[in-house]
Order: C-alpha cells, then structure tokens, then sequence
C-alpha cells in the first residue's frame, strides 16, 4: 500500500506544480488567463486520473494481501473469478502472486473507478466495510452526501473537459474555470485518497 500511496502523491504533487506554473505565467509575466485556462483543465483530468490509478493500486494490492494473509477475506474476494485459460498458463518460474498482479491488471485496464458506486464496487474486493463511504466521509468530517456529490460533480466536470472539450452544449461557450476551483479539487481528491489510505492500512491483519 505504501508503494500505490506514494504514486498517487507524486501525481498529486505534479498537478501542484503545474498550477504554481500557472499563478507564475499569469502573475508574473502576465499572460492572458483566458489563453491559459486549459492548464488548469489538464490539471482537472490528471487529478481525477491519480485518484482513479490509485484505486486501480491499492485494490491489485490488497487482493494479493488476502491471497497472502495479510488482510481480511472479503465476500468479493471470494467471488473473485479468474479463468482456467489463465491458470494454465501458471510456470513455476514466477510465484503466484505475480500472475494474480497481471491477471488484476488485465482486467481493471478498461475499468475506471472514478464515480462513487464504482470505488465503492472495487473497494468491496479488499474491504467488507458495509457502509463504505460513511466510514471515508466521517475520516474526512463531511456527510456522505457531501462527500459523494462533490466527487460526483468532480468526475462530471471532468468528462465534459475530457469528452466535450468543456463546451457547454446549450451555449457553445468555454464552461468557466479559475485557479480557487481548481485547487479546491486537488485538495478534495488528496484528501479523499488519504482518507482510503488511513482506513484500508488499518484494516490490514
């Protein structure tokens, strides 16, 4: 875990980076914001990428934990299916593990884990918590609805950046994007991902 927690904040820190280049490109030298705003929308969609690769992480991770019995079985876990055609292929050259890692990896490339429903579906596989962002809201100190529509929203504003050019369908105009808005999500999503990573660490055996 503590690998996947160390990826996810150096993702983190480089959006960090990229908006102090921004602050530096329009207060220092005085560029125009406006020509300047799709920095910050790049900045939304890499964000919302280390949250959904840090989810992508810390799942593969846990589930070859349980395999190894450093972390609760879970019912999903136990319904987890990997197919004959992939198990023989098992050689004795490479432990276990590693074709369970490929095996996570291949099918959770085409998988996002972004909206709620689906972190809370891949967080399942490693976490028999019920009441799974209650818990993550009350290490936050927000509601669960608080928390989820706010991630949500995130996820809504990044698709329209990433699938609809951040134009609004109704106006044809660039939907508004500012720095305040821009790093309240990159303090939302570091917050909720070290929130995950304090309860999941601790729900470890």
């Amino acid at each position: 875990m503590l690998v996947s927690k160390q990826r996810f904040d150096i993702a983190i820190e480089r959006v960090r980076v990229t908006c102090e280049l921004y602050s530096h490109l329009t207060d220092r030298l005085h560029f125009t914001q406006n020509n300047l705003k799709d920095i910050l929308r790049g900045v939304i969609i890499f964000s919302v990428s280390a949250l959904d690769r840090y989810i992508h992480d810390i799942v593969k991770v846990g589930i070859i934990e349980i395999y190894q019995g450093k972390r609760q079985i879970t019912n999903a876990y136990l319904n987890f299916k990997i197919p004959l055609s992939h198990i023989n292929n098992l050689s004795p050259i490479y432990p276990y593990e590693y074709y369970l890692s490929s095996y996570i990896d291949k099918i959770n490339s085409y998988k996002s884990f972004q909206e709620p429903d689906k972190i809370k579906e891949a967080l399942s596989l490693i976490w028999n918590e019920q009441h799974k962002w209650q818990k993550i809201a009350d290490k936050m100190e927000i509601t669960q609805y608080e928390l989820t529509t706010i991630l949500k929203n995130i996820v809504i504003r990044r698709n329209q950046i990433a699938h609809e050019a951040d134009i609004d369908l109704k106006t044809e105009q660039l939907v508004y994007i500012d720095l305040e808005y821009t790093l309240k999500t990159i303090d939302f999503i570091e917050k909720l991902a070290n929130a995950i990573n304090d309860i999941i660490h601790n729900n470890s055996t």
